[in-house]
């Protein structure tokens, strides 16, 4: 899992520890199960990744193509071998990857042939912190507190503190539209949401007493331009240049946002380990823009439309 500065934390594992370039050790909860009540084991890791491996499935493909083998040392840990090192592995392999049952998988040597019932019926027995999910299709899906999980009573997960679960049942509710959602909020039919809320709706919601609004900064690229660089004209660098200082930030952030939005410069988020402050940043300015295009070779007509350089040659991937 991901806490909540980003930096993974542990979750069913208990420990991990980089062994050497391409080996890392992993030790498991010891109190951990399975909804059915069974332990969950190193053998249940080693089977899950062998399991994804052998039967190649495209999703989880980016996060076990770089495994060579996984061993077990003992009931609660397993050793991973890389084919070569990799600084992703505990972020994204590690994190993505979910742990099958062995005893309930192990006979299924083709999982593409399973019936819609058969599969919910299989992944009626996970390890989450809620089981036994009721699925009614296009209205919801509900589950009911697992009081066996590790994390029931809450847990220390590498310095950060789980707190217990205080509910028996959580419903995930599905809307056609965010104007359902804001309105079963305003109604009582839903206790939260985690789904992008438009500005506006944030002004409505916050009229209402009985709601909370927590506001905090993304992981994630809400907004974000992007070139394929291998088309023109954003093959040219002064091209890309001119167009960033062609945005409107402070207008889509202040007016078209309402002030919900930040700034950002580069991929990494400005919350991420990864964001660099001194990176360039670009301010709005048709000015600097039509130098820059000008710089490159493009000119204007009498009636203001933009023309490519003389002899340009268009590319297309």
């Amino acid at each position: 899992r991901l806490g909540p500065d980003g930096k993974p934390v542990p979750w069913l594992a208990e420990s991990v520890a980089v062994v050497s370039p391409t080996s890392v050790d992993v030790k498991i909860r010891s109190n951990a199960k399975f909804h059915d009540g069974k332990p969950i084991t190193a053998e249940d890791v080693k089977f899950s990744f062998d399991y994804y491996i052998a039967n190649n499935f495209a999703y989880f493909r980016p996060y076990f193509r770089n495994i060579d083998r996984v061993e077990v040392i003992n009931s609660t840990a397993v050793r991973f071998y890389l084919k070569s090192p990799d600084a992703s592995f505990v972020t994204n392999s590690l994190y993505m990857i979910p742990i099958l049952p062995k005893h309930v998988w192990e006979n299924i040597k083709d999982p593409g042939a399973l019936s819609e019932d058969q599969l919910a019926q299989v992944l009626k027995v996970g390890s989450g912190p809620f089981r036994n999910p009721v699925w009614v299709r296009k209205e919801y899906i509900s589950m009911e507190v697992f009081p066996d999980h590790f994390a029931y009573k809450g847990v220390d997960a590498g310095g950060f503190k789980v707190p217990s679960i205080k509910v028996s049942r959580i419903t995930i509710r599905i809307y056609g539209d965010l104007e359902g959602v804001v309105n079963a909020l305003i109604t009582g039919q839903a206790d939260a949401t985690a789904v992008g809320l438009l500005p506006g709706h944030i002004d409505v919601l916050s009229k209402y007493d009985h709601i909370s609004i927590i506001k905090g900064r993304s992981f994630a690229l809400n907004a974000d331009l992007m070139f394929n660089v291998r088309r023109s004209p954003f093959d040219l660098k002064l091209v890309r240049q001119a167009l960033l200082y062609a945005v409107p930030y402070d207008h889509i952030i202040n007016v078209i946002l309402k002030g919900y939005g930040e700034k950002g410069y580069i991929i990494a988020p400005i919350n991420s380990f990864w964001h660099n402050p001194n990176a360039l940043s670009y301010t709005y300015n048709l000015t600097k823009a039509r130098e820059l295009l000008a710089m490159a070779g493009f000119t204007w007509d009498a009636s203001g439309k933009i023309h490519y350089p003389a002899n340009y040659t268009v590319k297309r991937d």
